[in-house]
């Protein structure tokens, strides 16, 4: 699927996040809607700027450093630190 449709899909996904509807790069696009996806599916639904967030980490091989990883710890495939521990 071309990236637009990725960026059309998160956006339907995900309305209340102003990044879909802006110019930012398109590589997590994809990434984006599989977590959210995966995370609906589960009945895990977390804050759309925690799913961006997520999927740019993942795409790019990041590590998310967080002080609260309760709500994001279900995204499988996600390098993540707690660093209030």
């Amino acid at each position: 699927m071309e990236a637009l449709n990725w960026r059309s899909l998160f956006a339907k996904c995900c309305p209340n996040c102003r990044w879909a509807h802006a110019g930012a790069p398109m590589e997590a696009d994809a990434t984006a809607v599989d977590i959210h996806s995966t995370l609906k599916s589960k009945g895990r639904i977390c804050d759309d700027m925690d799913i961006l967030i997520a999927a740019f980490c993942k795409t790019y091989g990041l590590t998310l450093v967080a002080n609260n990883t309760r709500h994001i710890e279900n995204i499988s495939g996600l390098s993540l630190v707690d660093w209030s521990v």
